[in-house]
């Protein structure tokens, strides 16, 4: 457009009237039409920025909601022993998130193990390692090939698989682990890509593998009744919740930014729960096994952290060994 206004202001040869007045209109137009390209470019820059102000907004709220920090943001402005105690918890809270995000991973162990402690409500989270036993899984080839899901009702538990689900009279598991495929021992191994269950005498251990690939619990505040699933639809659908119901709208509200908020936490300091309403709650469960208790409560397994390299060769040589038996695991 600008060669297009010099060549009328300044024509290679002589001016025909007519010409630069066509010409000059074309200009006109063209920087018109410029004019209400770029309005709408910012009007659209408007939208964008109103709509991540709402999300920050939302992310915030999340945030305080699930962390509590609301409750020590605004101390008293005269300085007494309830001011004293909520800024030494301050303080307390300060040093243990240093030491969460510390390079050295002893710091980062005693923070992890003590946030996972005040989650759990209960000094010693490790479970001990009781024995194998059988359980009635069913294989449903209608639902999606690799998701499942176990419900609880009246205290029996029953399971239901798609038909790619790998599935033993003990349990089943949906993905590879970096160990002995036969032995079908996943909850052993020190990385699984998957999850699944096993089924214990003290009831069924569900399994977890990374912060990427949650599992998601509804729990009937009640009764107890539970679903755990791979899918949050699975899980909503199977617990009688449905797209059009008020309580599919009050558990799903802003499900997506509460979940980035668990995730930006942390594994060890986000709380379990997701959503909830009047009769029911929705947990979100990453890292680590755990088991629902006969109260409904969601009952983590304690994983010490390991820092298994120190150089780029230890880093490569873990990947390659690692995912080697995974390789491995997943061709027999």
């Amino acid at each position: 457009m600008y060669q297009r206004f010099r060549d009328v202001v300044h024509p290679p040869g002589v001016v025909v009237p007519v010409e630069s007045v066509v010409a000059t209109t074309d200009v006109l137009a063209d920087a018109e039409r410029v004019e209400e390209g770029l309005h709408r470019d910012h009007a659209t820059l408007l939208d964008a920025r109103n709509y991540f102000e709402q999300q920050a907004t939302n992310w915030e709220a999340n945030y305080r909601e699930l962390t509590g920090a609301a409750a020590v943001d605004s101390p008293q402005p005269h300085g007494n022993g309830r001011d004293r105690a909520a800024s030494n918890g301050s303080r307390l809270a300060s040093l243990a998130l240093r030491m969460y995000n510390s390079d050295s991973l002893l710091l980062h162990t005693a923070a992890a193990y003590g946030c996972f402690v005040k989650k759990e409500r209960r000094l010693s989270p490790r479970w001990r390692r009781a024995g194998m036993t059988t359980v009635p899984i069913r294989i449903n080839t209608s639902i999606p090939r690799l998701s499942w899901a176990a419900r609880r009702r009246s205290g029996t538990w029953d399971f239901t698989v798609g038909a790619a689900v790998e599935s033993r009279a003990h349990g089943f598991f949906e993905g590879v682990w970096d160990a002995d495929f036969d032995a079908f021992r996943p909850d052993l191994a020190a990385h699984r890509f998957g999850s699944g269950m096993v089924m214990t005498e003290d009831g069924p251990t569900f399994l977890c593998a990374f912060a990427g690939e949650p599992l998601y619990a509804v729990v009937q505040e009640a009764t107890g009744d539970v679903i755990v699933s791979n899918s949050p639809i699975f899980a909503l659908t199977a617990s009688g919740i449905l797209p059009g119901d008020p309580a599919f709208d009050s558990l799903t509200e802003d499900i997506r930014d509460r979940a980035m908020v668990l995730c930006d936490l942390g594994v060890e300091r986000a709380p379990t729960l997701l959503s909830e309403d009047r009769t029911r709650a929705m947990h979100l469960i990453s890292y680590f096994n755990f088991r629902v208790t006969d109260t409904g409560r969601v009952s983590r397994e304690w994983i010490v952290p390991r820092r298994e390299f120190r150089t780029f060769e230890q880093y490569r040589s873990l990947l390659s060994d690692t995912l080697g038996r995974a390789v491995r695991n997943g061709e027999s």
